[in-house]
């Protein structure tokens, strides 16, 4: 009868354990013992709806991580696209740059052939004038020391003021040229 006085635990007498209970479970309608109260409060939780509950937040945080992380994926798709698109942009303004420079140079180097052989052609036509004149000068100092030595007084004469008629007009060509811009020097800027 002694035992009666006192509980045992339900789930130690089920293993054939007679062991003193300390609790009772208002959920089974059970007498505990300490060992089974701890298992049985463990147990508990698990089936609980806190158990329930973070099992639906853990769900929860890993379908945003899911989004997030296939947003992120899809800004970086989108970030390549537009670098690529940029790089081509970049490439093809590249292109019609060179095409424009060359284009440029092509016009900067015809001018220039046009100017310089414009300015060859001038300077040559002047130095034909010069020399042809120069050899003109040339003949007329040859004839004058012939006239010295041959030629009678009238005929010096005559042919000295046929010189220094030629002489003046040489002498005016001079002075036209430096007072004109013959002499400039010409420059291909």
């Amino acid at each position: 009868m002694a035992s009666s006085d006192r509980d045992l635990c339900a789930l130690c007498l089920d293993k054939g354990i007679s062991e003193e209970a300390v609790t009772w479970c208002t959920e089974c309608e059970v007498f505990l013992c300490t060992n089974c109260e701890k298992h049985h409060i463990l147990r508990q939780v698990k089936s609980s709806a806190f158990d329930q509950l973070l099992e639906k937040d853990l769900k929860d945080v890993k379908e945003n991580f899911e989004e997030i992380i296939k947003y992120v994926n899809c800004r970086i798709d989108t970030i390549n696209v537009q670098k690529t698109k940029v790089v081509e942009k970049v490439r093809s303004m590249r292109k019609s740059l060179d095409v424009y420079l060359n284009k440029l140079e092509q016009e900067i180097l015809y001018d220039l052939e046009t100017k310089h052989s414009n300015i060859i052609s001038q300077m040559n036509i002047l130095l034909q004038q010069r020399m042809q004149r120069n050899t003109k000068i040339g003949k007329f100092q040859n004839e004058f020391s012939k006239m010295t030595q041959y030629a009678t007084e009238l005929e010096m004469y005559v042919g000295l003021r046929e010189m220094e008629k030629t002489t003046s007009q040489a002498a005016k060509y001079i002075e036209d040229l430096e007072s004109g811009d013959n002499f400039d020097e010409s420059d291909l800027r």
